[in-house]
């Protein structure tokens, strides 16, 4: 029996994928079926390929070999939308019912930054 090239992979939005296993493609593949990003295979610097597990693949942000991080997303990108969120407009109105307080309704949204004059 021949030796099958056999692997598995994530992309950035942690969706695993695999190749060379029955039901599975033969080849590694480009981009993540279900969103659409690049997969990465192996650790982008030192080439060692990612855990096997299945509950370590999904976890693991860093190569176990070098300590280089998998994958390719960029966590300033997702502090800059955060800061951006949290500079928009002061919320108005009532706040939906709250769970737990039978049927009152909870307290009144916080008026940042507006002034009755």
């Amino acid at each position: 029996m021949a030796d099958v090239d056999r692997g598995v992979g994530k992309c950035e939005e942690n969706h695993t994928g695999s190749y060379g296993y029955p039901t599975r493609p033969e080849e590694p593949y480009d981009f993540c079926s279900q969103c659409g990003k690049p997969m990465v295979w192996e650790c982008p610097k030192c080439k060692a390929p990612l855990p096997a597990d299945s509950a370590e693949l999904i976890s693991a942000r860093f190569c176990r070999e070098c300590g280089a991080p998998i994958s390719p997303r960029k966590r300033t990108s997702d502090l800059a939308g955060a800061v951006r969120a949290s500079k928009m407009e002061p919320r108005i109105g009532l706040e939906p019912m709250t769970c737990g307080l039978g049927n009152r309704c909870s307290v009144l949204l916080s008026y940042r930054g507006l002034h009755k004059r």
